[in-house]
């Protein structure tokens, strides 16, 4: 055998070798554990019990909804004897209830608002939780959602009265928008 072509091979299987050695091309975990993976090193952006939740207000672009969960546990729109709502509805206090960021942008005490759009931030999740004898009157918390990320996968969002801004995944705003544009009845 010719000896560069040895030579070639030698190589090829050298740096092939440590290729997979160093960097395995194939993860043992399927791509759902690896998400599930990843979701766990993200840091809670804000976290309650969702069956605590008894009233949620959509604002979006000052257009509001109103959401109330009855003494039978049952959701309703605009008031405790509104409409029911209907299956779309379904898993919403699940998502009021908290979501995890991919990061946080600001944690100093007066952070500029201004350049996250959270001045007049464009939704308003506004939350309130049953009472507890901890919380005679319940717990209410606002989730601001202000502008989009230069890449347009997440939005600039804080909970009012917190310095933190974190950014938070963009289709959960996006779905808390349309409780208010199409609102989820039978």
């Amino acid at each position: 055998m010719n000896l560069r072509i040895s030579v070639v091979i030698l190589v090829l299987t050298t740096v092939l070798a440590g290729y997979i050695l160093l960097e395995p091309p194939f993860d043992s975990e399927n791509p759902e554990e690896q998400l599930i993976a990843e979701s766990r090193d993200l840091e809670w952006f804000f976290n309650v019990e969702d069956r605590k939740i008894d009233f949620i207000k959509v604002n979006h672009f000052d257009n509001e909804k109103l959401f109330y969960r009855d003494a039978e546990r049952k959701w309703r729109v605009d008031s405790l004897t509104g409409t029911e709502v209907g299956t779309q509805f379904l898993g919403t206090a699940f998502l009021a209830g908290g979501s995890k960021s991919p990061r946080m942008i600001s944690s100093i005490a007066d952070p500029d608002l201004t350049q996250y759009g959270l001045i007049n931030p464009k939704i308003i999740v506004t939350v309130h939780l049953e009472p507890s004898p901890a919380a005679p009157d319940g717990i209410t918390y606002s989730v601001q959602i202000g502008d989009i990320t230069a890449d347009g996968i997440n939005n600039y969002a804080a909970i009012e009265g917190n310095p933190k801004v974190y950014l938070l995944d963009r289709t959960w705003g996006e779905y808390m928008a349309s409780l208010v544009t199409n609102t989820p009845m039978q």
